[in-house]
């Protein structure tokens, strides 16, 4: 979608009171019309980055590179569990 829309990309213009209302707006707006979309093809999908399905992302704490961010990423998940 973006390749063909006129205009600049959100980050590289000046942020102003109204365009960040717009913005805030526009994203209210999406999120109630959305809220009323149903799909049972989208709904049965599990998502990694879903909250509810974390339990999918465990297996890739172990390929964490760095020991402290491996740590830390294990004692969130223990909190969560």
């Amino acid at each position: 979608m973006l390749s063909f829309l006129d205009g600049k990309f959100f980050g590289e213009v000046k942020h102003t009171k109204k365009m960040l209302e717009s913005f805030g707006f526009f994203l209210a707006e999406m999120n109630v019309q959305l809220m009323q979309f149903n799909n049972d093809t989208i709904k049965a999908i599990k998502w990694p980055w879903d909250i509810q399905y974390l339990f999918l992302n465990k297996k890739y704490i172990d390929d964490i590179g760095n020991a402290k961010d491996r740590s830390l990423v294990q004692y969130f998940y223990n909190q969560f569990e």
